[in-house]
């Protein structure tokens, strides 16, 4: 398990009227060629939503931006084929901040306080490709025993059966 270390700080300005953030900058974040969809969840605390990822031909890349509170974001590599299969990697989102997730990795968050974060991708969502694993069967510490979870994401496969 590893920490993520491709965080981005978002450009951000406030004053009296209000705030401007900038949320996506092809300079730095270059995976992302054709934004396709963009999408706003917010959350309560003590959510966990995760580990989703799109099945070929429709993975995705996609960019995560915390627009409000802290959230534990994390990936695990699925790609059978890859010598790092199974490694997690993480890392502490606040507002403003945002990192890629790259295709062949599941991804999943846990919310610290309510929470709200924008996602961008490269490919549309498919309900019939999205799949997931579950939460508790990867290689990873969360720092909750029983987070608030969707039917949907309780009934996924462990990661070993994908």
């Amino acid at each position: 398990m590893k920490k993520v270390i491709d965080k981005k700080n978002i450009i951000s300005h406030k004053d009296s009227r209000g705030e401007l953030q900038k949320v996506y900058d092809s300079k730095s974040l270059t995976k992302l060629v054709d934004i396709k969809e963009v999408f706003i969840t917010t959350s309560i605390k003590n959510t966990l939503r995760g580990m989703h990822y799109q099945l070929d031909p429709l993975e995705l890349n996609k960019i995560v931006v915390c627009l409000e509170g802290s959230i534990l974001d994390v990936i695990v590599n699925i790609d059978k084929n890859d010598k790092d299969f199974g490694n997690c990697s993480f890392v502490k989102l606040k507002k403003n901040e945002s990192i890629l997730v790259p295709k062949n990795y599941a991804h999943g968050f846990y919310c610290f306080e309510n929470s709200k974060i924008l996602y961008m991708t490269d490919n549309i969502y498919s309900k019939e490709k999205e799949t997931g694993i579950l939460w508790d069967s990867i290689n990873f510490e969360w720092p909750v025993d029983k987070p608030i979870l969707s039917s949907r994401d309780q009934s996924f496969v462990e990661l070993s059966e994908i």
